[in-house]
């Protein structure tokens, strides 16, 4: 969610701010006869406005807005510019859309880079799909620095401080495009400058010992329905199709594997205003033992392997006064062996199409966000075997919504944000006359920033279901009542951030070349109970991560985002004890 920076700025920030608008009280007749530039009056707004925030209510900040909207009539063009400045940080913490003309409001009164400095972290911080619209905050970031530039003594402190805050915020902008390889010269404020297209490279590795599979590409969600598909393929050893008997305790134990996992991506971007981000990549993935081989001998295990080349783009775009969407499509190319039953050796090539959209909308000072997502598999036939047993193909949509009550930390009640979380998911994949059909339902309850914490609690049910669609119609179709199974799973989640880089305007400091931004430990605890089918599969999951967010001096400001975590899973219907471990670099992601 996107932050609110008249809110959620922590004690020292308060401090340097009213300090920065001490000095914009000074008497700008000195500023003249010096022979300099007057100080900015962006850092004394921005400290005003959070005074009269942190002392009122909606109600009050509201009345504030439309009184100081009456007022902008008159006025020399230097407080004419703060006042504007003003109203867009109420407008600001209030949610109101019109931020965005009344700080170009006070740009367009007076030369001051701060102003610009101020709508540039708007449209990166608060505006915005899930992500910043880039095109336009970057183009305020950059005036900014122009004219933080031009300034001369006795601004100098001002011109610093907005240098800083403005560079930081470009590189924050810009984290996920990875390595800048074009331009080829200058730092990121010159590159910010260019006219031309910028060309980066991602890149990517995981090594995990775990029972989900979770992609480098943070736009694919992670599987996580583990104890849903070791039931689904444990009833179907079991059933008719197969063994036509209870699987003995080993087996079942056997079925509860964490597999080997590595992945490495390569993704190359081109990002051109007005056409967003166009990406081609490639990506290597490989399961050790992670499939079962012949559902006859569930304890025989073979290797997966995915290699893919793709295509895609993505676009955020500020649809004024609607609201803010995210738009991205993909095409991928898809190799894969391992993945058909008796035969691990066969290829499968098939095409994969995907699209995904996510619209942000503010009511009131509190934020809405809806996404959907869906993909089509054309995977090829299986060749060989049973003709019944060749066809295969998958479908997979999804739509999640979000509601995040950020009234709730105003005056006077001065509690943590709430966000509420919904969404549901069907996955439909095709295997010979049986179609499997995944459910997902899940409802979420977050507490944000509760002494510097994040606290989630989610429930989830995850069912699975099996039709048979035989070709001879006098066989028996429909829903088969013996594949049939559904879990239901709660997760506590807190995340505590070590590193806040939300506290921090300017840049973080250097320490051998490395800027560190973020730190955040996560412990996490969830229990997966059985609905439906077999009960071997329940289980309690409990660990720890760290994730970090690093800008790479030396590599022109890149960011890396780096995790590592440890979780014990414990089957305690069967005794089956898994230790899960995983670590993940991203350049960019």
């Amino acid at each position: 969610m996107p932050g609110r920076d008249a809110i959620a700025a922590r004690d020292r920030v308060r401090t340097v701010l009213a300090l920065v608008a001490a000095l914009a009280a000074l008497p700008r007749t000195a500023s003249a006869q010096a022979g300099g530039d007057p100080p900015s009056a962006a850092f004394a707004c921005m400290g005003e406005a959070e005074a009269f925030v942190r002392d009122h209510d909606l109600a009050g900040i509201r009345a504030e807005r439309d009184r100081r909207l009456t007022a902008t009539a008159s006025g020399e063009p230097a407080a004419a510019a703060y006042r504007w400045c003003v109203i867009a940080e109420l407008m600001r913490v209030l949610g109101d859309d019109r931020a965005a003309a009344c700080y170009a409001r006070a740009i367009a009164a007076a030369a001051d880079p701060g102003y610009e400095l101020r709508l540039a972290d708007y449209l990166r911080n608060t505006r915005g799909p899930g992500a910043p619209l880039i095109e336009q905050a970057r183009r305020h970031y950059t005036a900014a620095l122009d004219g933080a530039q031009r300034r001369v003594a006795p601004a100098d402190g001002d011109a610093a401080t907005i240098t800083d805050w403005a560079t930081r915020g470009l590189m924050l902008t810009y984290q996920r495009d990875g390595l800048p390889l074009a331009p080829w010269s200058g730092d990121l404020p010159d590159r910010s400058r260019s006219r031309w297209p910028g060309l980066t490279v991602l890149a990517g590795a995981r090594v995990a010992v775990d029972t989900n599979d979770t992609p480098l590409d943070m736009t694919v969600p992670p599987e996580v329905d583990d104890a849903r598909r070791f039931t689904a393929e444990a009833m179907f050893a079991s059933s008719r199709f197969r063994t036509a008997r209870p699987l003995r305790d080993s087996e079942l134990r056997a079925i509860a594997r964490a597999p080997l996992r590595d992945e490495m991506t390569v993704r190359g971007r081109l990002r051109a205003s007005p056409i967003g981000a166009l990406d081609v990549w490639y990506r290597q993935s490989d399961v050790h033992d992670g499939e079962i081989t012949n559902f006859n001998l569930p304890t025989v295990m073979n290797d997966v392997t995915t290699s893919e080349l793709g295509a895609g783009i993505t676009r955020a775009l500020d649809l004024y006064p609607a609201f803010d969407i995210l738009l991205a499509g993909g095409y991928h190319r898809v190799h894969r062996t391992g993945a058909v039953e008796f035969v691990p050796d066969q290829a499968q090539d098939f095409n994969q199409l995907d699209a995904r959209a996510t619209a942000v909308r503010y009511l009131g000072p509190d934020q809405l966000a809806l996404s959907g997502s869906y993909a089509v598999m054309a995977i090829p036939d299986a060749s060989g075997g049973v003709a019944e047993d060749r066809a295969r193909g998958r479908r997979i949509a999804a739509i999640d919504a979000s509601y995040a009550v950020n009234r709730l930390a105003l005056a006077p009640l001065r509690l943590p944000a709430v966000r509420v979380t919904a969404g549901v998911a069907e996955d439909d994949e095709t295997f010979g006359v049986r179609v499997i059909r995944r459910r997902d339902a899940h409802l979420g309850l977050a507490l944000v920033r509760l002494q510097g914490c994040d606290v989630t609690v989610q429930s989830s049910v995850l069912s699975g279901t099996v039709d048979v669609r035989p070709p001879d119609p006098s066989q028996y179709s429909g829903e088969d009542p013996q594949q049939s199974n559904a879990q239901y799973r709660t997760a506590l989640t807190l995340l505590r951030r070590v590193i806040d880089e939300d506290a921090e305007p300017g840049m973080p400091a250097e320490v051998l070349g490395v800027r560190p931004s973020m730190v955040n430990a996560v412990v996490s605890v969830r229990h997966d109970v059985r609905l439906a089918g077999l009960h071997a599969f329940q289980n309690v999951r409990a660990g720890i991560e760290l994730w970090a967010k690093l800008f790479v001096t030396p590599l022109r400001g890149t960011a890396f985002l780096v995790s590592a975590g440890y979780e014990n899973q414990y089957f305690y219907m069967i005794g089956k004890d898994l230790h899960i471990l995983h670590v993940d670099v991203r350049m960019g992601w």
